[in-house]
Order: structure tokens, then sequence, then C-alpha cells
């Protein structure tokens, strides 16, 4: 066992602790046979002394040491059993937190990478070899982002998650006039919206002017409540969407009339058919 590789494999805080250090490629993959020597550890259920040991349990934990290939370390973990109350543990684990399989040196790599606004969880996930949510989990544990001040007109829309997320529905906010993102809220639940404007001080809601919106009505209601003074406006996107189903439904309501009586003259069909193939011409000036 070397210092110079112990170091190479970012181990170097465990040296004077490794009894065992081995290293081997495994189908393009980095094996680091990793084992520590024996510490007197005492029960964790009885703080008993007396305990004995049972066998090694073999943990595999990601150690990405390098972008161009994956490395995993193979711990050599003890199990043991407390002579007194019969009970199995484990020896601590320092390269992981408890339940995980991502090394605490990985993780800091993760974070450091995404310091970096031009990376994404895609890219981290990808250098890394984890998952796209074992980033997104370890950016939503170790990193707070503070939003940004309440501008003069804001914003607040929702963006489909996913379904099997606690809630589906992400809540934006959004700064209108400097095309940025002011927060990001993990649901679009009106009891929680409350909450969080309730949270932001007076005198900074009360500079708010304005807040586009699409026409649901939780947003007007939460509005209306938390920032009265400001004045709500629907954004064209979803006006001229209502205003082209609206049309839509009135057209196909108009079209079927005409399919519906078929011993009705040939010029019925004419309309039938023209409503079906041009509607094109009833949303030409929208």
């Amino acid at each position: 066992m070397s210092y110079d590789t112990i170091n190479i494999l970012h181990l170097e805080q465990f040296k004077s602790k490794i009894e065992l250090l081995e290293t081997r490629l495994e189908r393009n993959v980095l094996i680091i046979e990793l084992k520590f020597y024996k510490q007197q550890i005492l029960c964790p259920i009885c703080g008993s002394a007396h305990i004995r040991f049972l066998e090694y349990k073999y943990k595999k934990i990601i150690h990405s040491i390098s972008t161009h290939e994956k490395s995993v370390i193979r711990w050599h973990m003890r199990r043991y059993q407390c002579k007194l109350c019969k009970k199995t543990f484990s020896e601590s684990n320092p390269l992981s937190d408890s339940n995980e399989n991502v090394s605490l040196y990985t993780k800091m790599s993760i974070l450091n990478y995404l310091k970096d606004y031009n990376h994404t969880f895609t890219s981290a996930a990808h250098h890394y070899y984890v998952s796209i949510q074992t980033v997104i989990n370890i950016f939503d544990r170790y990193v707070e982002a503070k939003r940004r001040k309440l501008p003069k007109v804001i914003n607040i829309d929702e963006v489909f998650i996913s379904r099997a997320h606690k809630y589906k529905y992400a809540c934006i906010l959004y700064d209108f006039m400097h095309r940025k993102i002011i927060d990001v809220l993990p649901t679009r639940h009106k009891r929680y919206l409350i909450d969080y404007f309730a949270r932001i001080p007076k005198t900074e809601l009360s500079s708010v002017e304005v807040v586009v919106m699409d026409m649901w009505q939780t947003y007007r209601d939460v509005i209306k409540l938390c920032i009265p003074q400001a004045k709500i406006a629907v954004d064209s996107f979803h006006l001229i969407r209502t205003l082209n189903e609206i049309i839509k439904r009135i057209r196909i309501d108009t079209m079927n009339k005409y399919k519906q009586h078929k011993s009705a003259p040939v010029h019925d069909d004419m309309y039938y058919y023209m409503l079906k193939k041009f509607h094109y011409f009833f949303l030409k000036e929208l």
C-alpha cells in the first residue's frame, strides 16, 4: 500500500486507518478493495463492550475520483454481535452518509461542479456516474438557494414535474421585466402559497405593482389576499389559448349539427366539410 495510491484515490484522510487497499479494473470499472483497522467499539443498543466479530459484509460505495471511468469502493464492513443483548450491528461508516452508496468525496465533487451555472444535473450525473435523481437529491439536501427580491412585476405559473412526486406541479415565480427566476416552490397549493407570501416582509410585498398569471382561480385568490394592491393581468398565451378552445368548441358543435342530418341537402355536406377542413380561418386574426 502506497501513500501515493491513497492520495490518488482521495482517501488521504483515512491513511492511518487503512489495513487493506487494493485496486483492479473490472468491466471498465475501477474496483477499490478497502478495509480499515479494527477499532474498539461499544454496542450501540446497550453500550456493552462485550461484543464478538460475526462476519464481513461488502458494501459498494460510488467513489468518483475521475470523470473518465467509474470507480467503486468495495468496503469490507465488519458485522458484530453484542454478547449481552444479542443485537447485531455494523462498524461505523466514515465513507458515506448512513444508508447511502455515494461517498462524501463524490458528493463534494458534485456540489463543486454545480457551482458553474453552465453545468446541469444531467451533465453532473454523467461526469460522476450517478443517476440524475441522485444529483438532484444531493443539491436539494445541501444547497439552500435564496430567492430574489420581489420586483414590481412578477409572473406566477406552474410546471409539471412528475406523477411520482408528492406534488405533480411546482410553482414558478418569475421576474417579468428582467427575465430571471425569483423562486421555485414545490407546490402550487393554495395553503402553501399563502404561507409562503406571509413570510415575506410587508414592505417588500407592497412594492409589487402587477402580477401576471393564467386564469387559475387559486392564483387570483392568493394574490388578492397577500398582495391586495397589485393589479392582476392574464398573460396573452393563456388568454389566446382559452379563446382558441372556445372557438374550437363552437365550431365542432356547429359542424356536428350538419353531420347529424343525413337527409339534409347537399350544401349541408359542404358546410360540414368547410368547418372541418378550413378551421384555421376562424383563428386567422388571433
